[in-house]
């Protein structure tokens, strides 16, 4: 049988939910950011009088503001992909295409996300797949 693709509207909260869950710890053992791209996060968001924590900010940056960044491999520094609004969109169609992590995404809807969830969100938002872990 031939599977079947469907779209649906999923909260920005949940989104940033992922982002602060993989960035402040589910993802931490394989990406890394560069200086110069926290450099322009924080450039984004200078005049703001409350601190917002990175996380936030670069979820806020990339969906709000179109921001691009470079994630880059912990170990070697190269370039594992570029976080943008659309590739965020992009790995969550593949995401719910993919019926071996799907579980993943639903967990995260349904409020049951953690760190190993939202790792393999993040994968799927960088990469467009699972490579690490």
């Amino acid at each position: 049988m031939e599977s079947i693709t469907v779209n649906f509207n999923i909260e920005p909260s949940i989104i940033e939910n992922i982002f602060v869950t993989a960035f402040e710890g589910g993802s931490n053992y394989w990406y890394n950011i560069s200086i110069d791209d926290l450099k322009k996060i924080k450039e984004i968001y200078k005049d703001e009088e409350i601190r917002t924590p990175s996380s936030i900010a670069i979820f806020r940056a990339i969906m709000e503001k179109g921001c691009e960044i470079s994630i880059l491999d912990l170990e070697t520094d190269e370039i594992l992909g570029v976080l943008s609004k659309t590739s965020v969109i992009n790995g969550l169609q593949k995401l719910i295409n993919d019926e071996s992590y799907q579980y993943s995404l639903f967990y995260e809807i349904n409020g049951d996300g953690d760190a190993t969830t939202s790792d393999v969100c993040m994968q799927f938002f960088v990469m467009g797949e699972v490579i690490f872990g």
